[in-house]
């Protein structure tokens, strides 16, 4: 696994798109899907260690079957599904600022984010209420949903 990378704190080297101009911190990882492609934005989620290569994988957050306490972080980058022979890799924000793609909810700031519902990859905020379970969140919410593009700013801790 790559060492981890802050990227260009404060446009430092004159780049200026909010995607990369915050601190963050993000670490190189393979799909493990030979089937699903990850989207940039998109959620992803660890998978077991490879016993062959002590390698860690992650994939596509399924939210009817990975647990929440599993999230990675947010794709940086797509991440074509690997084959039988090759894996593909990329890069994935662990902490700091990131764009993540929403589900077909609203969030609003300061809100904690968690799993969507139902699409695979995506966040929504949390329920603050007695049934938000510790380790189920990954990040809190900067703002609304940025325009039309179904995609917000969060802070992963």
């Amino acid at each position: 696994m790559a060492e981890a990378q802050s990227t260009n704190p404060n446009g430092a080297f004159g780049v200026t798109d909010v995607k990369v101009k915050h601190p963050r911190t993000a670490e190189t990882f393979g799909n493990s899907s030979t089937t699903v492609a990850i989207a940039e934005g998109d959620l992803v989620v660890f998978d077991q260690m490879e016993s062959a290569t002590g390698e860690l994988t992650v994939h596509l957050a399924d939210v009817s079957a990975d647990d929440p306490a599993l999230i990675a972080g947010v794709a940086a980058e797509a991440i074509p599904a690997s084959s039988a022979t090759v894996r593909e890799y990329g890069l994935v924000i662990v902490r700091g600022l990131a764009i993540v793609n929403i589900g077909n909810g609203t969030v609003s700031e300061g809100e904690r984010m968690a799993f969507h519902a139902s699409t695979d990859g995506a966040a929504d905020s949390a329920a603050a209420d007695a049934s938000t379970i510790e380790g189920d969140t990954f990040g809190v919410c900067l703002g609304a949903v940025i325009g039309s593009t179904n995609q917000g700013a969060v802070w992963i801790d």
